[in-house]
């Protein structure tokens, strides 16, 4: 049976997701101060609301997500607009699935479910095997999850409050994930994000891992290397703008939510006001990241000569980073399967560059 767990602050239970989930999964409400890590035991996920939590308890969160019984689970915290806000300055929004209030059935009870397929994944021996793996592997790659996480939720939470930020200093802070690629390879950071980090950035890691494991595949030089990091980091900085249900909708998009969401890449450019020296570079890979050469993209309908060659990777970077990732309405393709579609795609994407980075893409699962 699947079974869900709620953990709250303040005096009363949160009966909207309660009455929700009740009807078909197992439920069980935990007042904050009696939580103990053992109370998720048992449960494919944890979902917190965090209207009330004190620093204490976003920071007893953090601990236990590092805990046994915290690690690699599945989590859902409850917000709106003040929390989300607050989940950024506590560098948690990476650490869970974000649902808005108010509450929709559907979408909640979806997201729970494909969330209990997601942790229960392969039979048990593989299971075992994966973990071990990821254990092992997953020292080498934490300094820099936690550097590009911190990062992301530097330049949404920078979005959301105003502040600026400096496009120097952004590619300063991507060395550790640069330095990581190139020791350990665009396979192992594909797991390791696959395995430890939520759908919110788990999209902006991918496609700058992938960008910078092809780099390095091409000898490209630091500063080249910085410039790539710096362009997966951002490139999707618009949607900070979209709001959290429809980013994390577990269902496909409505015609009306599509036009928002397509929106982000102008939206984007308006966001990078707030960052000093943003170079031109930026700037397009931020506004032209879903244009096609045959002028079929959006949002300016850009054709083959207006678009430039980085642009052109980190578009076939970013259809690739897409397929092979989870989404809550449909299990994530593998490398080989997500080449196909772009193989299909001639006329559109640069077929010369998706040539040069095959060799890249293919390894990933």
């Amino acid at each position: 049976m699947l079974i869900a767990k709620i953990v709250y602050a303040g005096r009363f239970a949160p009966e909207d997701a309660t009455k929700i989930l009740q009807a078909d999964i197992s439920m069980q409400s935990i007042v904050f101060d009696r939580f103990k890590d053992e109370d998720t035991f048992g449960a494919q996920v944890a979902i917190f609301d965090v209207e009330h939590f004190t620093a204490e308890q976003y920071a007893f969160v953090k601990r236990w997500r590092a805990s046994p019984s915290g690690f690699g689970r599945p989590i859902i915290f409850i917000v709106d607009d003040k929390t989300r806000a607050r989940l950024i300055s506590e560098g948690m929004s990476h650490e869970a699935n974000l649902i808005r209030r108010p509450l929709d059935a559907e979408n909640l009870t979806s997201l729970v479910r494909q969330l209990s397929l997601r942790r229960l994944g392969p039979p048990p021996q593989e299971k075992a095997k994966a973990r071990t793996e990821h254990y092992i592997m997953f020292p080498k790659q934490a300094k820099a999850l936690r550097a590009g996480n911190q990062l992301l939720d530097n330049v949404f939470g920078t979005a959301l409050t105003g502040n600026r930020l400096d496009a120097d200093e952004i590619a300063r802070d991507s060395t550790a994930i640069i330095d990581t690629l190139g020791q350990t390879g665009v396979v192992s950071w594909v797991d390791a994000v696959r395995a430890h980090h939520d759908l919110t950035y788990q999209h902006c890691l991918l496609v700058t891992g992938t960008l910078l494991a092809v780099g390095h595949h091409l000898k490209m030089n630091k500063a080249d290397l910085q410039r790539l990091a710096v362009g997966g980091l951002l490139h999707d900085l618009g949607k900070a703008d979209v709001p959290t249900e429809i980013l994390d909708k577990p269902s496909a998009l409505t015609p009306e939510e599509q036009v928002i969401v397509r929106r982000h890449p102008v939206t984007g450019v308006e966001r990078l006001a707030m960052i000093r020296n943003a170079p031109a570079e930026l700037v397009a890979f931020v506004r032209d990241h879903h244009e096609y050469l045959d002028g079929s993209g959006y949002p300016n309908g850009l054709k083959a000569e207006q678009i430039s060659d980085p642009v052109r990777l980190l578009t076939i970077v970013d259809i690739f980073a897409a397929l092979i990732e989870f989404r809550a309405y449909r299990s994530p393709m593998t490398g080989l399967d997500a080449i196909r579609i772009l193989d299909g795609m001639a006329g559109r994407i640069d077929m010369e560059i998706l040539a040069t980075v095959k060799p890249i893409l293919s390894k990933v699962g």
